[in-house]
């Protein structure tokens, strides 16, 4: 039974003892009355009763602390590219917050608020931060450090959203695409015109390679064509400072088929790469390109536009550059694909297919695309590439934006 006693005369001078559930006594200080101390303790032998206690003690280890016990039993679990994400998130955002408090101290409304500032600060890894957060917590109640996780659920639906509004994607028309295209280097416009006409993500695009390439030219009357099979294995760029190869996004592999006016440019560009060289889209290392750099660098001022910088020394002089398609990311080139291909009339599991998607319900279990559904989609593909550009008017030996500001000028 919990009994009270007296330590020292300051105004919290009561202390309580009871009984742990391993029989071992416990205690707690600093009550100002000899009833609080005894209300306390017999709290807590209710709680021991009932099966409920949790050891204060459990949940004082810090933040840090608990990382580093928790970290290394999950990245069995994680690719590499993951184990980056997680430790970043946990370096820059979770760390400087609470890594010296301990558990028992995270406070749900610091909670709240943190995730709000996050919204406004780096609205596109709050719900990867706080879903860290939350599930770091929610293995702290498991392990009995804590009796409730001071992160509330994430909501399923209903209620209003918790800071801004989610971003809406853009999807964009080809002659837009030209325009942007004209402001980048043969090479990376290149990439471009790949990425908005097969959906392939960025780590997918930037990390092709001739290996997984295979095209044909144009012979007897029938036109080039081509196809690139994304290993589901090393089929993408992961982890941005290595920029290694590693799994794809959904862990599945898939093959896809080029409309005939990209096979041939395709042709015309891997025949003048450097023999030896298999990266497609690379530096002049041969390594895939920087996300972040061909971003800030060249993909924003080629859509948001600049201001003209005049010569000075050390530095060419840059025409401005009007704005294009203010806020279009280089994902939104797969949503456009996927979009242009739903105007087309292309069946669901067509579309589902070439970009890696999986067809949910019945429809998915019982509907496969045929080659008829695949020759469909390149057919509507090479239409919408030759409204833009008659064949007519084309000359086939040029490559996509050869001649153009490129990045001599940017």
């Amino acid at each position: 039974m919990a009994y009270a006693e007296k330590r020292g005369r300051g105004e919290y001078p009561w202390r309580v003892k009871f009984k742990r559930p391993d029989g071992k006594e416990d205690s707690a200080s600093g009550f100002r009355t000899q009833q609080d101390a005894l209300n306390y303790g017999r709290e807590q032998e209710a709680d021991i009763r009932r099966g409920r206690w949790r050891d204060p003690n459990m949940g004082a280890m810090t933040l840090d602390e608990y990382w580093d016990k928790w970290y290394p039993l999950q990245v069995a679990g994680w690719a590499d590219a993951t184990q980056d994400v997680k430790r970043s998130f946990y370096r820059n955002h979770l760390q400087p917050k609470w890594g010296t408090t301990p558990l028992n101290k995270i406070d749900p409304l610091d909670v709240k608020g943190f995730e709000l500032e996050l919204r406004t600060r780096v609205p596109g890894a709050t719900n990867g931060i706080m879903l860290l957060l939350r599930t770091i917590l929610a293995d702290a109640v498991a392990d009995q450090r804590l009796s409730a996780s001071p992160v509330a659920p994430r909501r399923r639906g209903g209620g209003r959203p918790v800071g801004p509004a989610p971003r809406k994607g853009i999807v964009t028309t080809l002659e837009k695409v030209e325009a942007i295209r004209e402001r980048l280097k043969p090479a990376d416009a290149l990439l471009v015109l790949v990425a908005v006409f097969t959906g392939m993500r960025w780590g997918e695009v930037s990390g092709m390679r001739r290996t997984f390439l295979h095209l044909a030219p144009a012979a007897g009357g029938r036109p080039a064509s081509g196809y690139y099979v994304i290993d589901p294995d090393v089929g993408a760029v992961k982890a941005r400072r290595r920029r290694a190869f590693g799994t794809t996004k959904t862990y599945l592999g898939r093959v896809v088929e080029l409309p005939p006016f990209l096979a041939e440019l395709l042709i015309a560009y891997v025949a003048e790469m450097p023999e030896g060289r298999d990266v497609l889209f690379a530096t002049r290392t041969g390594r895939p390109i920087d996300s972040p750099s061909f971003n800030d660098r060249w993909w924003r001022p080629a859509c948001d536009g600049r201001p003209a910088v005049a010569k000075r020394k050390g530095r060419k002089a840059t025409e401005a550059w009007e704005p294009i398609e203010p806020g279009l990311w280089f994902h939104d080139l797969r949503r456009t694909h996927k979009t242009w291909l739903a105007e087309d009339g292309i069946e669901k599991v067509a579309r589902d297919e070439r970009l890696g998607h999986i067809t949910e319900g019945m429809d998915g279990i019982y509907i496969q695309a045929t080659p008829a559904m695949r020759a469909k989609v390149l057919k509507a593909l090479q239409r919408r590439w030759e409204k833009v550009h008659p064949p007519e008017k084309r000359s086939p030996k040029r490559l996509p934006n050869e001649g153009s500001a490129g990045r001599s000028a940017a």
